[in-house]
């Protein structure tokens, strides 16, 4: 790009201060967001895993649409 154009953007980003910071913010905190829940979803896939292996689950569930009383 030409030198005056890089003069612009950088004289709106000092203009407008303040929403080139909240900009800035939010996507630090939406990059924070997402690698936290990658680093959360990595960690607790093989343990839940592991923790329905380990009790004992049922081969097979039976379903009724209905059921009779008799008494």
């Amino acid at each position: 790009m030409s030198r005056l154009r890089w003069r612009k953007v950088l004289r709106d980003l000092w203009l407008y201060l303040p929403r080139t910071l909240m900009v800035i913010l939010a996507i630090t905190l939406g990059i924070f967001g997402v690698g936290a829940f990658l680093d959360a979803y990595a960690l607790l896939t093989p343990t839940i895993a592991t923790n329905f292996a380990i009790t004992n689950p049922a081969a097979i569930t039976l379903r009724m649409k209905s059921a009779e009383r008799n008494a």
